[in-house]
């Protein structure tokens, strides 16, 4: 199966269709039933996936399987919103209830609509599924601030941040999302928003971030990352901006740079139990040494 996902990777579909034909196994038929999708040959694809689901026998792990497959799928046409509705109505008529494809469908039914309820209920069924899927919780926040409940934003929202691994994140997208627009003058929603409301220098520092100025973000770390109250997220910081000041970068690496993400690697390897060091500094590691 190896090498069937390498080629759904590459976007050799023909190769994996190939492949999949190739092997007998109902994994192997799924696969083939994925390639046919994306190959234009629909109903083939979905009496092909019928086939191989059911063929599964019924257990935790074959749940699991089924939706891993078929989120590969909703994930390459997620670009393409007509695809990626398409896809979700498929999931959904297969009855693999995936969180994504429903968080898709609520989306899609309420910008036809205009009515909230029926997205409310597909969001609904999403929770059920994976109770504490902050993508999820998020939705139906992002739902309610765009009909004005602010306290049920609200609660959806802290629901979102205490289901996520890291919170920050969430944070900054609700700050900068049209949708909480309407909320932005609501003392619960900004005390929920706001990281660091009785810490100036991390409050400085979230702000830069938000606002993407990578070059603030280094400046600052680089002289509060040892006596700060909080030095993970102050490296997290540090490592994202220097990701986007190296990803924009044309020619050989800053030098002054490469010597900061050293010093990120190093200490977030050591002090983050969540992460074996920062993604940029395992891609540049042939550089630093």
């Amino acid at each position: 199966m190896e090498l069937i996902e390498e080629a759904w990777l590459r976007k050799e579909y023909r190769e994996v269709h190939t492949r999949a034909s190739a092997e007998d196994s109902v994994i192997a038929l799924a696969w083939k039933a994925l390639a046919d999708w994306k190959l234009g040959r629909r109903s083939q694809a979905e009496v092909l996936l019928q086939q191989a689901f059911a063929a599964m026998p019924p257990s935790e792990n074959t749940t699991l399987q089924q939706r891993t497959l078929v989120s590969m799928l909703l994930e390459s046409e997620l670009a393409f919103a007509g695809e990626a509705i398409a896809v979700a109505e498929l999931i959904d008529r297969l009855g693999v209830g995936l969180p994504l494809a429903l968080r898709v469908l609520a989306e899609d039914a309420e910008r036809r609509t205009g009515n909230p309820v029926e997205g409310f209920k597909l969001l609904t069924r999403a929770k059920a599924i994976d109770p504490a899927d902050p993508e999820t919780d998020f939705s139906i926040a992002s739902l309610h601030a765009r009909g004005g409940r602010a306290a049920k934003a609200t609660a959806a929202l802290k629901d979102a941040l205490a289901h996520a691994t890291d919170g920050q994140d969430y944070r900054a997208l609700a700050r900068a999302h049209p949708d909480f627009a309407g909320l932005r003058s609501d003392p619960a929603f900004l005390e929920l928003v706001n990281s660091y409301p009785e810490d100036p220098s991390l409050a400085e520092l979230a702000t830069a971030l938000d606002a993407f100025s990578w070059e603030r973000v280094v400046k600052t770390a680089r002289t509060t990352w040892k006596t700060s109250a909080d030095p993970i997220f102050v490296l997290r910081a540090w490592d994202e901006a220097l990701q986007g000041l190296l990803s924009r970068s044309s020619g050989e690496p800053d030098a002054e740079l490469l010597a900061d993400l050293d010093v990120v690697g190093q200490e977030l390897s050591a002090r983050d139990p969540e992460r074996t060091g920062s993604a940029n500094w395992v891609k540049f590691r042939p550089v630093l040494q």
